[in-house]
């Protein structure tokens, strides 16, 4: 297939310049395996970075864009395994994002180790506690934010809904 061959052969030099091109042309060949980091580098707005953003991820987690351009790979596939595993970053950079208030109980249910769920100082805990809840009011994570959620948003229903949980948790808070 000669798809395959250009970007074996001239992967680095063509994806950079003319990454665009080739992927709108050809993007299973090399926008699934080969330099779709190089391709959202030098065209972030590319259609392509929000169709291909699952791709880019499965293969380079650690690439800065899996960071950078997460909203968008969740908002095309909201099952999309990177939705959960790379929860934490989507909100670092998109505090405001909708998925971070859908998708926080996912975190924790399949990170429970990830250091949102134990971050209790983190800002994003606190404010992002509330939307949590608001979604998913049986999530686990419920009855152990339930103090920074109430520490910001006293008047929220949720600090009447889950106050056993929040003494449970932290005996010596003001609430208790």
């Amino acid at each position: 297939m000669q798809s395959a061959s250009i970007c074996n052969l001239q992967a680095y030099a063509i994806c950079d310049l003319q990454a665009y091109a080739i992927c709108k042309h050809m993007p299973y060949a090399i926008c699934k395996h080969h330099m779709p980091y190089a391709i959202c580098k030098h065209m972030r707005s590319a259609s392509i970075c929000d169709l291909q953003a699952y791709a880019i991820c499965k293969h380079m987690l650690s690439a800065s864009i899996c960071d950078l351009q997460a909203y968008a790979v969740c908002k095309h596939m909201r099952s999309a395994s990177i939705c959960c595993l790379q929860a934490y970053a989507i909100c670092k950079h998109l505090r405001s994002a909708s998925i971070c208030d859908l998708q926080a109980y996912v975190i924790c249910k399949h990170m429970r180790s990830a250091s949102i769920c134990h971050m209790r100082s983190a800002s994003i805990c606190d404010l992002q506690a509330y939307a949590v809840c608001k979604h998913m009011r049986s999530a686990s994570i419920c009855s152990l934010q339930a103090y920074a959620v109430c520490k910001h948003m006293q008047s929220a229903s949720i600090c009447d809904l889950q106050a056993y949980a929040i003494c449970k948790h932290m005996r010596f808070a003001s609430m208790c």
